[in-house]
């Protein structure tokens, strides 16, 4: 009866040991299961990051072309405009001139 105390006891301790062992086999398979998501995990986002970057600094590069495209065009239709208000001061002034002068005209056929 005692060898069999002694048998269960001892099958008692090795079962406790080769719990222990399986216990810290699957905390490390959990830490290096939780390591290899992370990194993928880490990775993909990575990935993510730079397409999304990649793609706004695209859209944001066509932007700053069309606003240095809308700018020269603003500048070029101010100098339009300003050329356009000379003519006009000069075809004002001309028409004074032209009125004065058919003025002029009339009061010496008087």
């Amino acid at each position: 009866m005692e060898k069999l105390h002694s048998q269960i006891k001892d099958l008692t301790e090795r079962l406790a040991e080769q719990e222990a062992g399986t216990e810290t086999k699957l905390q490390q398979l959990a830490q290096d299961l939780y390591i290899q998501y992370s990194q993928k995990h880490e990775q993909k986002v990575s990935i993510l990051k730079k397409g999304y970057e990649t793609k706004w600094n695209g859209k944001l590069n066509n932007l700053e072309f069309d606003n240095k495209t809308l700018r020269r065009e603003i500048e070029s239709l101010k100098i339009q405009m300003e050329n356009e208000r000379n003519e006009k001061n000069q075809l004002v002034k001309l028409w004074d001139q032209f009125v004065e002068m058919e003025g002029d005209d009339d009061k010496t056929e008087d």
